[in-house]
């Protein structure tokens, strides 16, 4: 039995595969946003959000309101309405029931402090 592996190729968004008859072809896939666990607590949980350029997550809302602190670079929250900028060492609620997207500018590190439960939904 013949296995494949998948490996990242040197440029950031494509992927190679080895296909039938060893040929080798490169796709572009997307970049997406990295999100990691960090704590959870009885009421709240946090996360770590990572993102470069091009790379933002859809227009979503969540149930309850949070807040995201910048470590690192600068992000805009575009609103229908506002797109504030965030840069490292500062912090935005974001408000329950607001559709909103994340958008590096042009790369960021947060950590989004949110209570437990919280749900959210994302554009089609």
């Amino acid at each position: 039995m013949r296995r494949f592996s998948w490996r990242l190729a040197p440029r950031l968004g494509d992927e190679t595969y080895p296909r039938n008859l060893g040929q080798v072809i490169t796709m572009a896939a997307t970049p997406r946003p990295q999100v990691t666990e960090l704590e959870q607590g009885e009421v709240f949980e946090t996360k770590r959000m990572e993102a470069i350029e091009g790379v933002q997550w859809p227009p979503h809302k969540a149930s309850h309101e949070s807040v995201l602190v910048v470590t690192e670079g600068r992000l805009t929250v575009e609103y229908p309405d506002a797109q504030p900028v965030v840069q490292a060492g500062e912090s935005i609620v974001i408000p329950a029931d607001t559709w909103h997207e994340i958008v590096p500018d042009p790369a960021f590190s947060a950590i989004h402090i949110m209570p437990k439960g919280i749900r959210f939904t994302f554009s089609a």
